[in-house]
């Protein structure tokens, strides 16, 4: 585990896997605070809890609804 962040006294209060941790401090950093990520260790997808109940997931694939997008933009000649 990775400490993004530290409280006055210096003990940890954000961390999180080492492979995401460039993208939890940036949103910490920005004021999107979060309570909890987890890199996927391989085996999943990642993903970021943030404090107002919302999740992120960081996907290895698009989801099908945008590779559907993809496609269709592309047979327009819109890529």
């Amino acid at each position: 585990m990775t400490v993004i962040e530290r409280d006055e006294s210096g003990r940890p209060t954000v961390w999180c896997d080492p492979c995401i941790a460039p993208i939890v401090g940036a949103l910490n950093a920005g004021g999107i605070h979060t309570i909890a990520s987890c890199c996927g260790h391989g085996r999943n997808d990642s993903t970021i809890g943030l404090t107002d109940g919302r999740w992120l997931v960081i996907a290895a694939e698009p989801p099908i609804a945008y590779e559907h997008r993809a496609t269709t933009t592309e047979q327009k000649g819109n890529v």
